[in-house]
């Protein structure tokens, strides 16, 4: 007796059957899928609404809650907000494949990294300010790498 998806698997199959193309499955396949233009969209989009977020509510608190704090990380934090902006417009446009999008991303993933080098030069090699330098080098990487169908 057979099982009933004899004819998923890899071995032969009866005369005149053929294997259906959707039955398939391709090894590279999951790296595709990171690659599209619309989850690469969604992923950046999430994390530039997180970052938005983290950004506005660390401004408001620094500006509410200790206003005595230097004008440089009140500064740095105006950049990061403005970074997020850019970074949450861009994964908009990349989601509905308008040109120059990756640029908008790209520009906004720089944004973050140069407020961070220079307003936080001394805690760079710190894990806090390390991490999310490396983080926007991946993203900026997979940004240009993604594979957008312009209409």
């Amino acid at each position: 007796m057979q099982p009933q998806h004899a004819g998923l698997d890899r071995g032969p199959l009866r005369p005149g059957i053929r294997r259906r193309a959707s039955a398939r499955r391709l090894p590279g396949r999951s790296l595709e899928r990171a690659l599209d233009a619309h989850f690469v969209a969604v992923l950046l989009g999430v994390l530039a609404a997180l970052g938005l977020i983290g950004a506005t509510l660390s401004f408001v608190v620094d500006l509410f809650v200790a206003p005595w704090r230097l004008y440089t990380s009140d500064l740095e934090e105006s950049l990061h907000l403005l970074a997020s902006v850019i970074c949450l417009a861009g994964a908009f446009r990349l989601a509905r494949g308008a040109h120059q999008a990756k640029q908008v991303i790209v520009a906004g993933l720089a944004l973050n990294a140069l407020a961070t080098i220079v307003f936080s030069r001394s805690t760079l090699a710190r894990p806090e300010t390390a991490l999310p330098m490396l983080t926007w080098l991946g993203l900026a990487v997979l940004t240009l790498r993604a594979r957008v169908s312009y209409p």
